[in-house]
């Protein structure tokens, strides 16, 4: 979920940026219309913020998976070889 905090935040500067490039008025309208666009329509809202949380979900098991395949490897590494002898039986006295 930490992942959803940088989503919001990157959208938030894309129109921060959109602001202060163009007037605030073209900029209000179009923000509008993309508000109604959304809003109109809550089913592709849900969906779409469904897609973004899986995506996030997908990319964050794949790190995990990919980290415990590297410590398995390192942990393989790092293990010595250590060679058995095998053991003798005594001798029986006579």
């Amino acid at each position: 979920m930490k992942h959803l905090l940088k989503i919001i935040s990157g959208l938030m500067m894309i129109m921060g940026g959109l602001y202060t490039y163009v007037r605030w008025d073209f900029f209000r309208t179009q923000l509008i219309i993309a508000l109604k666009l959304v809003i109109g329509n809550m089913g592709a809202f849900i969906a779409l913020i469904g897609l973004i949380i899986f995506l996030i979900g997908i990319s964050e098991r794949n790190e995990s998976i990919e980290e415990e395949f590297v410590q398995e490897e390192e942990e393989i590494e790092e293990e010595p070889v250590v060679e058995k002898k095998p053991k003798r039986k005594p001798k029986a006295k006579k």
